[in-house]
């Protein structure tokens, strides 16, 4: 793999025959967070397949990463900001969208084991408040609108 990686093409339905010896699939939320494991060769020390949709999760991604989940059956591990964005980001992927909901059985996996700092994490673990982004008042609007969602109210790791 060259060190941008490969773009996912838009029929994952034709791609057969996946073999890896990766031990687990990372989904990055961020590009940069993606450029700067494939320039470290992270994959070298962890063997990992890394994807990215550089942010919004499209269905081609969305497709690829369950079709890789059920065919390898290795664990995903979600890399993703602990904000609203990020959690959107993760519950798209896990339950998916409300405008593509007719197509969930296709476009979801809703076993990814999500990495990193949860919202819940800050106050736990004392994080002073000058560590912390401020909200925006969309941002707490978005995170307002998230907390009424399944995804959310189901889960047990906010």
């Amino acid at each position: 793999m060259g060190v941008g990686g490969k773009a996912i093409p838009p029929f994952t339905d034709r791609i057969t025959d996946i073999k890896s010896d990766a031990s687990f699939i990372l989904l990055v939320e961020k590009d940069a967070a993606f450029m700067r494991l494939a320039e470290d060769r992270f994959y070298n020390k962890y063997p990992c397949i890394i994807i990215t949709a550089k942010g919004q999760p499209d269905v081609a991604t969305r497709m690829f990463l369950k079709k890789l989940r059920y065919t390898l059956r290795i664990p995903i591990l979600g890399l993703v900001d602990s904000d609203p964005y990020g959690l959107k980001i993760l519950s798209v992927y896990m339950s998916g969208s409300k405008s593509m909901s007719y197509d969930s059985a296709n476009l979801t996996t809703p076993d990814i084991k999500w990495l990193g700092v949860r919202p819940s994490d800050l106050d736990k673990y004392n994080i002073p408040e000058q560590c912390r982004l401020p909200m925006t008042e969309y941002d707490i609007k978005t995170g307002k609108e998230l907390l009424e969602e399944d995804f959310i109210r189901k889960s047990e790791v906010i």
